[in-house]
């Protein structure tokens, strides 16, 4: 599963009923682990946003389905959306890739997850120049870089980046 396909889906509470929608990732970006889910349930002007955990999602295939009723969920007292930066995956997205031959290799472009693993992810990374047509990606994991920031520094050497991509 994926960040991007995720995003927009709608979200059900254990009767079916739609509590919202998939508005985000919380994320936690030293680790490469999910916490949890930002759901925005509302209308444009009174949108509110609350998080389910991972472990309360029962189901995924073109909805999330949650193990709790819309009662249970934390729905009456909504968060803030101006969390810190590293929370959300649409900031963690785009970051710039670099290694130590290359300081600019390319951009982060999606997660790559599975609900089932202990929540952790890698990252797929776009490569910007030197690839066959289009635009080649390839994965790493949070062992393949040794610095993770708003700039973000791979240890693998080209022969090895060569080998992953796409």
């Amino acid at each position: 599963m994926n960040a991007e396909k995720l995003k927009g889906m709608k979200v059900l509470d254990n009767d079916g009923v739609q509590i919202g929608k998939v508005s985000d990732l919380g994320i936690d970006c030293e680790q490469f682990k999910i916490r949890n889910i930002l759901i925005s349930t509302g209308g444009i002007f009174s949108k509110k946003y609350f998080t389910a955990d991972i472990d309360e999602i029962n189901k995924i295939n073109s909805n999330i389905h949650l193990k709790s009723s819309k009662e249970e969920q934390n729905i009456a007292t909504p968060i803030e959306v101006s969390s810190p930066e590293d929370y959300f995956f649409k900031n963690f997205q785009y970051r710039v890739v670099k290694t130590n031959e290359e300081p600019l290799l390319g951009l982060i472009k999606d997660i790559i997850f599975d609900l089932k693993n202990d929540l952790t992810f890698d990252v797929v990374i776009e490569k910007l120049v030197g690839g066959p047509l289009g635009k080649p990606s390839f994965t790493a994991s949070l062992e393949d870089f040794s610095n993770v920031d708003i700039l973000m520094t791979l240890k693998l050497d080209k022969n090895e980046i060569k080998e992953r991509l796409k």
